[in-house]
């Protein structure tokens, strides 16, 4: 470098005479740099913006209070219109669904969801985003007690389901707050609810490296899973009971007198309306296990899982069909 700045140097009178002269050339650069993009008044009359975000915010003008409450109280008055409104669409579509079709298939509704993701080569855009549009607001109603099994499918009922004798968990009555807390379902922690198990269980005889043998149990086969997106909504944390390792027992509030609840609280029952979220909220997942000498499972099994949105929770009596209580969801958000 010295080469290279020896004419400054000489230049500025002497040797080392270049490095003051080069602080000053950068100084002047800055000045130039700085009076260009501002005024020297901007600095004292106006904060920067990184200090302009550290100041604490003023509190809101009278008007402005006003027009904030105001529009809150529009927002709470919407949500509540939605909700009744939702609530009657709801009331009577599961009246003719009990009267007519009955529940929904979780197959069908798996084979609905893959098939309307697939744009046919003679429909336009427009009609095949309106089916999906269509097939995502359709509303279906799943129940939630009396779920189809398929045969052989023992071993995962044991890790998914209620046993049989476990429907004495099913409804409970809280005096303090004259509510009948009806069970939704045995919940796994993932908010995941096996509704149809296709599966076939054989037996053979297995060996370790050791040589010790053991009978085995295969199953093998396919599970129809609806994982929930919102039951945060409407099924709080202290509805929530362990029920071992993996699933938790959901309770819903039903609002019931203790004189009509000793009467009909056998016969509750929960159905769940939902709608599948989008077109791509179906997966399958390979579950595997391996056989252990603890555990002498081989289970090989596809499990089908569809994503929705619950809709609303309804308690219905099971004998007659009348509606208890219907509590509907928060509208969705817009994404």
């Amino acid at each position: 470098m010295a080469p290279f700045m020896a004419p400054l140097g000489a230049a500025c009178g002497g040797q080392r005479g270049w490095v003051p002269a080069f602080r000053q050339i950068l100084a002047c650069m800055f000045v130039s740099v700085i009076s260009s993009c501002t005024s020297a008044s901007d600095f004292t009359q106006r904060p920067s913006s990184l200090y302009r975000g550290l100041q604490k915010p003023s509190d809101p003008t009278p008007e402005e209070a006003a027009a904030s409450q105001a529009a809150a109280e529009d927002a709470r008055r919407a949500e509540q219109e939605y909700l009744a409104l939702r609530g009657d669409e709801i009331r009577a579509q599961f009246t003719a669904a009990l009267a007519g079709p009955g529940f929904d298939d979780i197959r069908d509704i798996w084979t609905r969801c893959d098939a309307v993701g697939k744009h046919d080569d003679f429909e336009t855009t427009a009609e095949f985003e309106g089916r999906k549009e269509a097939f995502c607001s359709t509303v279906f109603f799943l129940d939630m007690h009396d779920i189809p099994r398929g045969s052989g499918a023992t071993v995962l009922n044991a890790q998914l389901h209620r046993a049989a004798e476990e429907r004495t968990r099913q409804v409970k009555y809280d005096m303090d707050r004259r509510v009948l807390l009806v069970r939704l379902a045995n919940v796994g922690l993932f908010h995941q609810i096996a509704l149809f198990e296709e599966t076939t269980t054989t037996h053979y005889t297995g060996c370790n490296a050791f040589g010790v043998t053991i009978d085995v149990d295969r199953l093998t086969g396919k599970s129809y899973m609806v994982e929930f997106l919102n039951q945060n909504q409407l099924v709080p944390k202290g509805n929530r009971v362990p029920a071992n390792d993996f699933d938790e027992d959901w309770y819903v509030d039903v609002p019931m007198e203790p004189e009509v609840a000793k009467k009909r609280m056998l016969g509750v029952r929960i159905a769940v309306a939902v709608t599948v979220d989008s077109d791509a909220s179906h997966r399958v997942d390979l579950l595997r296990q391996d056989a252990t000498i603890s555990s002498p499972y081989d289970t090989s099994l596809l499990l089908h899982k569809l994503k929705c949105r619950i809709e609303a929770l309804i308690a219905y009596d099971a004998d007659t069909g009348a509606l208890f209580h219907v509590c509907v969801a928060p509208k969705k958000p817009r994404s």
